[in-house]
């Protein structure tokens, strides 16, 4: 019994990383052929990434028909030979995320040492999948302006339509698309083939920063089985592997107020506002009563990737660091000066009145002596502002923090055991340390 137990969790483990690879990766398939149509049995089929050297060997099988799959996303070169015909090579096969192409090959009669060679360096058309989606390439991720440097956003090319804010236990950077119509929730995220959805709002979990990502593909409309838990729309992500070539990047990009021209649409005053102040301070002063906005944001980092073992052990490292310093306007209810003073009049519109003992002994149902406030309550008031006269219901406007602090880290480690298996880990860290604004407070 204890066997049979534990058989079916190895088999089911076993199901979902194959769905989870088949997810994550691309395949290919075809048939090799004759020039007059017939089938051509045990052709070998290899199959060569440009950037790594990694082989993938295949044999047609006695209807021709070969297969290639878990294929990483790239630029490969197919070769087929087989005794007695001309070997054919075809440069240029760019895969993407989740794409299945169809190649087939006709082979020309002839000795194995001539070659016919063809080369195309475009994307491959899928007529495997039922699902219509459109690729984010490596191009575009990483050259489109991006508020924040959020992944999500570029979500929003492929047709997807915000649907408000996010669920309240969200991490900061979840998104909240609609796609295909569908309800907030509903979209698959996969990051490397793994499922990357916060189990408790249904949206996405942290994605890594741009230069760590290949591309990555949203797919929508009658999607294959492996995206049934979430019907309207499926996020493919694919973080960046190493090469036999080192490369890397550093970047730094900021936002600070020092940049910001003043507002000249909505300015509070200007320097003609105080003509008993030099033309410097008048400066300041009208700057100081008309503030920029005071946001100050730097995100920096780098990466870095290579060989390990040139054609068999790859490494990439990314790393960025934000750190984001800013306010964001807010109200509480404060006391005012008549407040204090036991007068609630002016509020009569929005303050309930006052039941009894309350607000009989005075001048107005809403007036209190001041000698029955509670002496905590007093001493409680003179650690915090008076509102302005201005407002006589108490309405007290100020800045709340919204600053944070956030470090990315990704690590990935790739391996090609042999012609037929390749291995690969990720490690993707995202500390963060966030200052949120307090909660109103009414006195």
């Amino acid at each position: 019994m204890r066997f049979g137990w534990i058989l079916g969790l190895c088999l089911f483990l076993f199901a979902a990383a194959v769905s989870a690879q088949t997810i994550s990766t691309s395949q290919i398939r075809g048939t090799i052929q004759d020039t007059s149509g017939g089938a051509v049995a045990g052709a070998e089929v290899k199959l060569i990434e440009t950037d790594t050297g990694a082989v993938r060997v295949a044999t047609s099988g006695s209807d021709g028909v070969y297969s290639l799959p878990d294929l990483s996303v790239g630029t490969y070169r197919l070769e087929v030979s087989k005794s007695g015909f001309n070997k054919y090579v075809q440069t240029g096969i760019i895969l993407q995320v989740g794409v299945n192409p169809t190649i087939d090959v006709a082979l020309k009669v002839g000795a194995m040492t001539q070659e016919v060679t063809v080369e195309a360096q475009t994307v491959t058309v899928d007529t495997q999948s039922t699902g219509v989606g459109e690729v984010i390439a490596p191009q575009e991720v990483q050259d489109l302006p991006l508020n924040g440097r959020q992944l999500t956003d570029l979500l929003y090319l492929s047709g997807a339509v915000g649907e408000g804010r996010a669920f309240r236990a969200s991490y900061p950077s979840s998104a909240v698309p609609s796609i295909a119509g569908g309800a907030q929730g509903s979209v698959a995220y996969w990051l490397d083939g793994g499922t990357h959805n916060d189990p408790l709002s249904n949206q996405n979990l942290p994605l890594p920063f741009p230069d760590t990502v290949e591309e990555f593909k949203v797919e929508t409309s009658s999607l294959p089985a492996e995206y049934g838990t979430h019907p309207s729309g499926a996020v493919n992500v694919v973080t960046k592997s190493g090469t036999n070539q080192f490369h890397g990047d550093a970047f730094e990009y900021v936002r600070n107020d020092i940049f910001d021209s003043r507002n000249t649409a909505f300015a509070a005053a200007s320097p003609l506002d105080y003509p008993q102040l030099s033309p410097a301070d008048a400066i300041l002063a009208a700057r100081e009563a008309s503030p920029l906005d005071d946001l100050k944001r730097n995100q920096f980092g780098g990466t870095v990737g290579g060989p390990i073992r040139k054609d068999k052990l790859f490494f990439f490292l990314g790393w960025q660091d934000t750190i984001q310093r800013a306010t964001n306007p807010a109200t509480t209810t404060l006391p005012t000066a008549a407040m204090l003073a036991g007068d609630f009049q002016p509020c009569l519109g929005t303050t309930p009145l006052l039941g009894a003992p309350y607000g009989t002994g005075g001048a107005g149902p809403n007036e209190i002596n001041p000698a029955d406030y509670s002496p905590i309550i007093l001493a409680l008031e003179s650690h915090v502002p008076i509102a302005p006269a201005s407002d006589v219901c108490g309405t007290y406007s100020y800045q709340a923090p919204a600053s944070f602090t956030e470090n990315q880290g990704l690590a990935r480690i790739d391996w090609t055991q042999s012609n037929k298996n390749t291995i690969f880990g990720r490690y993707f860290s995202l500390p963060a340390t966030r200052i949120c604004p307090p909660p109103p407070v009414d006195f």
